[in-house]
């Protein structure tokens, strides 16, 4: 009687021959996959922003792998699974580095003037009271304040301004936000004017103030249309909303980008007290 042949197993292998089968698959894999995750953001000046996703892709690539295998997953499988969890991880990556990118350009537009569209496509009154206050004949109570105020806290800054107030320098009103909030407003003849919001405004409970250049000294600003530029910490004018923004970025083909440029550039303009933040910035 014949024997049967008893069919051979094959060899088990093992986690770390596991790992070597990932790294090789994923170097075969990250150049692409990294393109296809990334290639939509702008990373200019972030040298390292692809050696981080692809980093992030190899790494994720391999620990699901590994663990695919390791539960009896055939390679292509497993291959499957975790390049859809690397791509997913060099996005994220990606995504990170791109928003910090634009919000150090919308930081340092802010802070050399770039920020503001071209003069030419600024409302009129805006433009001419921009251009009064770079020349030195409006708002210039601003320019002395802003660093004065920088770095305050609420009682202090409010005790700088009463003191203007109290010395005939100003006019102190109690006017509310539109959501009822608190302000306190000083209004200085040659245009310039600073809200204080002890209990911040629509986006933040923190304490926060502004300084503002009106499009018209000695009109008080009833709204954001009577205003022409904010003042940074430093009494460098920045746009007062997004419609005086020159974004580098297209809403529509870089969003995230885009909305972190806008964010950076408006916080230049809504100042923060020294206060302990009760709410991520």
């Amino acid at each position: 009687m014949a024997k049967q042949r008893v069919a051979e197993r094959p060899p088990v292998q093992s986690p770390s021959e596991f790992a070597v089968e990932a790294e090789t698959r994923a170097g075969q894999l990250a150049h692409n996959d990294v393109s296809k995750a990334i290639g939509q953001h702008d990373f200019t000046g972030d040298t390292g922003a692809r050696s981080a996703a692809t980093d992030a892709y190899t790494e994720a690539f391999t620990k699901e792998y590994v663990q695919q295998r390791e539960a009896g997953q055939p390679a292509q499988a497993a291959s499957k699974a975790a390049r859809k969890l690397a791509s997913a991880e060099a996005r994220r990556v990606g995504l990170e580095r791109a928003i910090e990118v634009a919000r150090q350009r919308g930081r340092a537009d802010a802070e050399s003037g770039r920020a503001f569209k071209d003069d030419a496509d600024l409302d009129p009154a805006t433009r001419a009271a921009k251009q009064n206050y770079e020349n030195g004949t409006q708002g210039q109570t601003g320019k002395t304040l802003a660093p004065q105020l920088a770095g305050k806290s609420l009682a202090e800054i409010t005790s700088i301004l009463d003191a203007e107030a109290a010395a005939g320098h100003c006019v102190k009103s109690s006017p509310p936000l539109a959501n009822g909030k608190p302000q306190l407003a000083y209004d200085f003849p040659d245009g310039t004017s600073v809200r204080v919001k002890p209990r911040g405004d629509t986006k933040t409970t923190d304490p926060m103030y502004s300084i503002e250049v009106l499009q018209h000294p000695g009109q008080r600003a009833m709204n954001q249309d009577g205003v022409a530029v904010k003042l940074g910490r430093d009494g460098t004018a920045v746009p007062k909303g997004p419609r005086d923004v020159k974004n580098p970025y297209k809403q529509k083909t870089r969003p995230k980008q885009f909305e972190a440029y806008l964010g950076e550039v408006m916080r230049q303009g809504h100042l923060r007290t020294t206060e302990p933040p009760t709410e991520s910035p």
